[in-house]
């Protein structure tokens, strides 16, 4: 009995590791056969008449399954044609007719077209490589206003998103740039998309699921392409129904401001304190407060100043002239409100002198620049603007998006345009003892000093007690050009003097409402103005070209950056689908 015990044992041990050996040989039936798509890669070539060539690279593994499909959705005059397969180097065959319920091996090697489908034969198990070449004519469509590729490359609920998806679109003849006109918006997935070497490029940071769709919109110049698609609608329109349900904001779109996102995240603080203990955040934040209300102190906030000068004027500019305002105006104003009222400065100036003129076409206001023989001598911070606008100009004009995509993509000339009016307004105000010299602001009260070391830091100057009462005129000015018209007083009506005021009233960032004022007890001014021989209405032409060339965003503005899960809008071609049979 025990020895008959002991053979079977040595019989159970022999046979573990055959058993072992086969479970690894033997497929289990209870393992689901693979059919997902690696990697992704489309290029798209454009042609001068706005035909698209489609080269798509896609690494597959199947384990079943006879072939592999996607759906394409065309709109308008749009066509296919040029559509051919290959796996590994090997070029399928077409069939005139494709057959879904054929077996694998009728479908090996050939390739067909079921209705709006492309078809092609799996061929092989394993991993492999496809390409998928075809052309859609009329890919570019003319709207009322620019051109726009409208275009999903995936739809959702499909078998064929890949892990990894590049996309890349071109034009050998042409160079795509943010700054000559382009822009470019991601919907439906987690990914990025920029401008690079004169191509748009397009990746997902996330594997796409069933929940993803990929698609793009892609805006290009009027007239770029020959295309016979056009639609009656405006770009906008189309911009404004894709932000719908996106990260995208229209409002900030059109104003061309910074930001994308509809609130304010404060995910960086909980980085922070991730590295760093919470309470020395808490300390430098209520430190910072407290150094700024100490500033505040000697230096009053524009609002405090408005009301404890109620009532008081200053008639004339208290500096020579605009220029020399500059570090003035920089204390009582934040950066963004300054660079903002002192390009319209800049435009407006230009337009005095006769070098450019100011026109408002589909919504965007344009530049256009004049004859060139009165820029010599230009102050130094408004002959960098200039130079600048001749840069980015195209035949002559310049729009806001153009000088916006311009200063992103060489964000240091921006900031010289500032240095340069900061150096040349705080060389003025030392000649004169209405600015410290830097890092020399000591004075016998310790608050005081650490004060003026706080103004130097943030608005680039330190004031004298002189500078100060100077800054306070400019307060008393801003006053003047709000009320003047409420004064029981004799306004004068010297074209020229005004023309110099509405300067000072564009640095305040008030020159709307002044000119609007201004009508109204100078009624001639209009005909009299220099600003009005360059354009029908210059202080909002100005205003509104500065807030959207200095405020681009680098996702709302189509210049790049992160894509938006949700929005897209219903309109455009592209797939509708796909996936294994």
């Amino acid at each position: 009995m025990v020895m008959g015990n002991k053979n079977h044992l040595n019989r159970l041990i022999w046979l573990l590791p055959l058993v072992v050996f086969l479970s690894f040989v033997v497929p289990s039936t209870t393992i689901r056969a693979e059919q997902t798509v690696k990697r992704m890669g489309v290029d798209v070539a454009l042609d001068k008449q706005g035909t698209a060539t489609f080269t798509e690279n896609w690494t597959v593994t199947a384990d079943e399954g006879s072939e592999i499909y996607k759906t394409i959705n065309l709109v308008g005059p749009q066509e296919l044609s040029n559509y051919q397969v290959s796996m590994d180097g090997h070029t399928f065959k077409r069939v005139s007719t494709w057959d879904p319920d054929a077996d694998r091996k009728q479908k090996a090697y050939r390739y067909g077209q079921n209705e709006d489908e492309l078809n092609w034969g799996i061929t092989k198990y394993g991993t492999h490589h496809y390409k998928i070449q075809y052309k859609v004519t009329n890919f570019v469509e003319q709207t009322k206003t620019k051109q726009m590729i409208a275009w999903q490359f995936l739809n959702r609920d499909v078998a064929i998103s890949p892990q990894h998806l590049t996309i890349k679109l071109h034009d050998n003849n042409k160079s795509f740039a943010a700054n000559k006109g382009y822009g470019i918006w991601g919907f439906g997935f987690e990914g990025n998309t920029k401008f690079s070497k004169g191509d748009v490029l397009i990746k997902n940071t996330k594997p796409l699921d069933e929940d993803n769709r990929v698609k793009i919109i892609m805006k290009l110049p009027r007239h770029t392409y020959a295309t016979a698609n056009k639609s009656e609608r405006s770009f906008d329109s189309y911009i404004k129904e894709a932000f719908k349900g996106s990260n995208f904001d229209y409002d900030k779109y059109k104003a061309g401001k910074t930001e994308t996102e509809k609130s304010f995240s404060w995910d960086w603080l909980w980085d922070v304190a991730y590295v760093t203990p919470l309470f020395i955040v808490i300390y430098f934040g209520v430190r910072s407060v407290i150094k700024k209300r100490k500033y505040q102190k000697y230096y009053p906030s524009l609002r405090k100043l408005t009301k404890e000068t109620q009532g008081q004027y200053e008639r004339e500019l208290p500096t020579s002239d605009i220029w020399q305002a500059y570090s003035f105006i920089a204390s009582l104003v934040d950066k963004y409100k300054l660079a903002k009222n002192y390009c319209s400065v800049m435009v407006l100036s230009l337009m005095k002198r006769n070098l450019i003129t100011l026109s408002e076409v589909d919504d965007e206001t344009v530049i256009h620049l004049n004859d060139t023989s009165n820029s010599e001598q230009l102050p130094s911070g408004l002959a960098k603007f200039y130079d600048i606008l001749q840069t980015a100009a195209e035949d002559g004009e310049v729009t806001n998006e153009m000088l916006a995509n311009y200063f992103k993509d060489d964000f240091e000339s921006s900031q010289e345009i500032w240095r340069l009016l900061l150096i040349n307004s705080n060389d003025y105000g030392e000649q004169h003892n209405l600015i410290y010299p830097i890092n020399q602001y000591q004075t016998n009260k310790k608050s005081e000093t650490k004060a003026n070391k706080y103004a130097q830091i943030h608005n680039g100057s330190a004031l004298t007690p002189d500078g100060l009462a100077v800054r306070k005129d400019f307060v008393r000015l801003k006053n003047y050009l709000q009320d003047f018209t409420l004064l029981e007083e004799r306004t004068p009506k010297e074209v020229g003097l005004w023309d110099d005021l509405m300067l000072a009233a564009a640095a305040l960032g008030i020159a709307e409402q002044v000119a609007t004022d201004l009508e109204k007890i100078y009624p001639t001014y209009r005909e009299e103005s220099i600003y009005y021989q360059s354009a029908t209405d210059p202080f909002h032409y100005a205003y509104a070209f500065s807030t959207q060339s200095l405020m681009s965003d680098s996702d709302s503005s189509g210049s790049g950056g992160s894509t938006s899960f949700g929005g897209g809008g219903s309109f455009g071609g592209g797939s509708g689908g796909g996936g294994f049979r």
